[in-house]
C-alpha cells in the first residue's frame, strides 16, 4: 500500500498523504463494504490473493501463426496482485514481439520499434 501511494501520488497526483493509513486509502479507493474488504482491495493489495479468489489469474499462449496447435509453444499462468498479474502480462505479450533497434545516426539515442501486428 506505501508503494501504490508513493506511486500514486508521484505519477497521478493522488490526494492522500505519503503517510495515510490503510484504511483512509481502502476507504478513498472505495475498496471497503461495511467495513470488509471488497474483492477489489485483496486481489490489489492482499498477499497471495488466489487464496481466496482461486480463479484470479492470467493465462498467457503464444502461437506460432494465426492457428491454434497444440502443445501450445508457449504457455504461462500467472498469480499475484493486479499490478503483479499486469506487469507479467505484459512482459510475456512483449517478449514475444519482434523488436529492432535502429542507428544512432540521429542522436545518441537508438530508436527502438515493435513489431506492428495485424489483425487475421
Amino acid at each position: 500500500m506505501a508503494w501504490f501511494l508513493r506511486t500514486a501520488r508521484t505519477t497521478r497526483r493522488f490526494p492522500l498523504a505519503p503517510d495515510a493509513s490503510p484504511t483512509e486509502l481502502l476507504e478513498h479507493l472505495n475498496l471497503l463494504d461495511n467495513g470488509h474488504l471488497t474483492n477489489a482491495a485483496v486481489l490489489l493489495f492482499g498477499k497471495q490473493p488466489q487464496r481466496f479468489l482461486i480463479s484470479s489469474e492470467i493465462k498467457c499462449a503464444n502461437f506460432h501463426g494465426t492457428g491454434v496447435a497444440k502443445p501450445i509453444p508457449s504457455y504461462r499462468v500467472y498469480k499475484g496482485t493486479v499490478f503483479d498479474l499486469v506487469d507479467a502480462a505484459v512482459d510475456f505479450v512483449l517478449g514475444k514481439i519482434a523488436l529492432s533497434v535502429g542507428t544512432r545516426e540521429a542522436g545518441p539515442q537508438a530508436p527502438v520499434r515493435y513489431e506492428h501486428l495485424r489483425r487475421a
